[in-house]
């Protein structure tokens, strides 16, 4: 039902609260799950908040926090903090962006940053790390800095 909000255990993470979406391997384990409200994860680079705050659509297959069939994590959309890269001496920062609403022309929503997760490595918006290259990742928090931005809600 719209609106409704669940509750699931996963077994890395603890009990996570849903409210758009989740998906299931055929194994029975969880593909991907919108959590509905910001949640704290635990990752090879550090504590990142999962969540979207205007998810698209109101099905399961895509969401902010997306599962291996292993039941290890594979990636978070992350838009309440900038991360920095230390590696070879420079820095490489991401953070999310404003876009326009897809609800309302007069109203920005956050574009969130994704995150892949693989085994010798990550991805952030197409580049490529191997953990061994990286002399350290910053997670910081951006939400100050997008305070005047609006969860937006179609429908």
């Amino acid at each position: 039902m719209p609106g409704e909000i669940n509750s699931i255990e996963i077994k890395s993470i603890g009990e996570i609260k849903f409210k758009l979406g989740i998906s299931f391997y055929k194994n029975g384990n969880i593909k991907s799950i919108e959590p509905a409200k910001p949640i704290n994860i635990k990752t090879r680079i550090g504590n990142i908040t999962a969540y979207n705050t205007a998810p698209i659509g109101i099905h399961g297959e895509k969401n902010s926090l997306e599962f291996y069939e292993n039941g290890e994590i594979k990636s978070i959309s992350v838009s309440y903090e900038k991360i920095f890269i230390y590696k070879n001496g420079n820095i490489i920062k991401y953070k999310p962006k404003d876009k326009v609403s897809v609800c309302n022309d007069n109203l920005k929503e956050i574009n969130p940053i994704k995150i892949e997760f693989l085994d010798e490595g990550f991805i952030i918006e197409n580049d490529k790390y191997k953990y061994c290259d990286i002399e350290k990742v910053e997670i910081l928090e951006y939400l100050k800095e997008i305070e005047n931005l609006f969860e937006t809600k179609c429908g």
